[in-house]
């Protein structure tokens, strides 16, 4: 399937731009292309950031902030649903670079500018990896986390609150994870009380003894343990033996 993509360059361009308050269109001849065959249909991405921006203003409406615990967690199943996006444009950073810039600009600046700054470069996926885009993330997570056995809601671990740097660190960017068996036991072994569904096992932040430590030994098993060969108790059986000397949260 073919889609738009946007360079690196042409990316910076636009947002600095956009950011300093100049005005700087995106003429046809700044965009590429992925694919071949038929068309992506743009309007779901439209209709996506539709979704996105009645969902900020609900979030206003509430009194809420838009955060990771209330904005990321159901956002990331609207991008996901809504998009339908065929695996040759989910994996392409140009592809991102386009929709971050072209249909989600006023989303990206609403969830991670400051009162201070603008959203940092890297949540468009400008000057970094496509698993730095924020748009992608939420893709990604939802895409990694979707549970096609949970009949109700496949969305249901997905759209957990959950630590940023666990979807990002734990979840979407270590080899290991792309193991989704091993992703959703993951988000299970983590954020297991039903209650209180945003709490963490683990301890969640920068401290070595916690959940941190336990991506570095997952890393240094997946290079003799073939994860995706694993049974889903082995699975589970496995986080937590290698987790029971680790800082609870």
């Amino acid at each position: 399937m073919q889609g738009k993509t946007l360079s690196n360059e042409n990316a910076r361009k636009a947002v600095t731009a956009f950011q300093a308050g100049r005005e700087h269109k995106l003429l046809d001849s700044d965009f590429g292309q992925v694919g071949d065959g038929e068309r992506w249909d743009e309007r779901k991405a439209d209709c996506a950031a539709a979704k996105l921006r009645k969902l900020k203003s609900d979030l206003r409406a509430q009194g809420k902030k838009i955060d990771a615990s209330n904005f990321d967690s159901p956002a990331c199943k609207i991008v996901h649903e809504t998009l339908e996006l065929p695996p040759n444009l989910a994996a392409d950073d140009g592809f991102w670079r386009w929709l971050s810039v072209e249909k989600f600009r006023d989303i990206i600046e609403a969830r991670h500018s400051t009162t201070r700054n603008h959203a940092h470069l890297r949540n468009y996926g400008i000057d970094y990896s496509v698993t730095n885009g924020r748009l992608a993330i939420l893709w990604f997570r939802a895409d990694m986390l979707f549970d096609a056995e949970h009949k109700a809601d496949p969305y249901h671990l997905a759209t957990r609150p959950m630590h940023t740097d666990f979807v990002e660190s734990g979840i979407i960017r270590p080899r290991y994870a792309w193991c989704r068996s091993l992703a959703r036991a993951f988000a299970r072994f983590q954020y297991r009380c039903s209650s209180e569904p945003e709490r963490a096992y683990l301890h969640s932040t920068t401290r070595d003894d916690g959940v941190r430590e336990l991506y570095k030994r997952l890393r240094r098993l997946h290079s003799t343990l073939s994860f995706e060969f694993m049974s889903d108790d082995e699975l589970t059986e496995m986080l937590e033996s290698n987790s029971e000397d680790l800082e609870r949260a």
